[in-house]
């Protein structure tokens, strides 16, 4: 199963112990897209839903709303030569205290359990296979300890949008951007593109924005 068609269905894996068996314990989301959207009836019941009908489903879901939800095309040229500008993120959170993602981070991936970060981190792969001059429009963060798009303890890229629109507006590139933490007021750190690393230039510095660098 392609990252797509696991991205729609994964959340309906979610189960919980009653004390005697296993039951299903979809998210809101996976379970409505597939009632209100897949099967269009908003009464279905997921429970009986076998393993065939799940497929067929997604099947469809795919070939009824690819061309107005499709967000994995990486042909990005028209947005290029429109003189766009696209900064994204995805959160890489498994609940796990932030000092321990803050060491983990560099020799492993967190999991997103609702979007996986696969799809975004290879939607950005695929894109310069198109546009070999991706980094002059199309800028890729990462962010360690945080839910795919808000939340969790790994803190807030809260200068994204200001970043594009000195991007646009200015001219100037988004090489990293700063993470509010949510431990203490004076907490900050950095993230960076996939292809740089995080730099302290004082090892104890590591918490003060102004010593960090990528």
């Amino acid at each position: 199963m392609n990252w797509t068609a696991w991205r729609m269905v994964s959340s309906l894996a979610k189960t919980k112990c009653t004390g005697k068996d296993y039951v299903g314990s979809p998210r809101p989301l996976g379970q409505q897209w597939l009632q209100l959207f897949a099967a269009k009836d908003p009464e279905k019941d997921l429970t009986k839903l076998s393993r065939d009908e799940n497929n067929r489903l997604a099947r469809f879901a795919s070939q009824q709303y690819k061309s107005i939800a499709n967000t994995s095309d990486p042909d990005l040229t028209k947005f290029r030569d429109a003189r766009g500008k696209l900064i994204t993120y995805h959160g890489l959170d498994r609940n796990l205290p932030l000092f321990v993602m803050t060491v983990i981070n560099s020799v492993m991936k967190q999991s997103d359990k609702i979007i996986t970060y696969k799809s975004t981190e290879q939607h950005h792969k695929f894109v310069p296979l198109i546009s070999p001059d991706i980094r002059d429009f199309y800028h890729y963060f990462e962010v360690p300890g945080k839910k795919h798009c808000y939340g969790s303890a790994g803190g807030e890229p809260t200068a994204i949008f200001r970043q594009l629109q000195s991007w646009v507006e200015n001219g100037t590139v988004p090489e990293s951007s700063p993470i509010d933490v949510p431990v203490s007021e004076d907490t900050h750190k950095c993230i960076c593109a996939p292809t740089r690393k995080r730099h302290c230039s004082i090892p104890t510095s590591c918490g003060n924005l102004a010593l960090e660098e990528c």
